[in-house]
């Protein structure tokens, strides 16, 4: 929802790329009970239906088949935006950890790290409280949840549209360009890279 739901239809909530009068994102179905390697597999199987973003909002200790297939998503072209975990401590989860995807930590609505994990690899931050979105079990199809697994598909979001401009943009160029284009949070001292360890490079700025 917080990806792909319809915009502009007077319905429900909005979705960053949820575009009108188009097609749209495709959702693949999830499992909340999972392996390691039913992600891996996961992630082959939607990169031979050509998919070209990939979004992970979990996270867990280093797993060598799921790096594996992080490898081939970054060798394919595919980019992957991970959740950094919840939980403020100074380490990022894997798969957010691993040196292909863009880990995303959380903020709260004063633009203040929520809680969530930072430290080395952290990339950005994106919204993580009472975010609104399709949920599958209430009443009303919609929810609000907080976290950083509902700020990591905002940057996914954003991907998508950057790549409705320009499908030939690499994973490593959409990196880049979300780095420089971050708004830098007041409050958060940044080295001369333009990173600090608790936001990474800033809050994710889609315009």
């Amino acid at each position: 929802g917080v990806i792909g739901a319809k915009t502009n239809n007077s319905v429900g909530v909005a979705g960053v790329a949820g575009g009108y009068g188009c097609s749209g994102v495709n959702i693949i179905s999830y499992r909340t009970n999972y392996t390691s390697s039913q992600v891996s597999y996961a992630i082959y199987n939607a990169i031979s239906k050509g998919v070209k973003v990939i979004n992970i909002s979990l996270g867990g200790d280093f797993n060598q088949s799921l790096s594996d297939a992080l490898d081939y998503a970054y060798n394919n072209a595919v980019t992957v935006v991970c959740a950094s975990g919840n939980g403020n401590s100074s380490s990022l989860l894997f798969p957010a950890s691993h040196q292909y995807t863009i880990a995303v930590g959380g903020t709260n609505y004063n633009d203040e790290v929520s809680d969530s994990h930072y430290g080395l690899g952290l990339d950005l931050v994106a919204p993580g409280s009472g975010i609104w979105s399709t949920c599958k079990s209430t009443e009303s199809y919609y929810d609000s949840a907080p976290g950083t697994s509902m700020a990591a598909p905002q940057v996914a979001g954003v991907v998508a549209l950057m790549l409705s401009v320009n499908p030939n943009l690499s994973p490593s160029q959409i990196r880049n360009i979300l780095h420089s284009t971050c708004t830098k949070l007041s409050g958060y001292s940044y080295n001369n890279t333009g990173w600090n360890e608790k936001v990474g490079f800033g809050l994710l700025n889609a315009f």
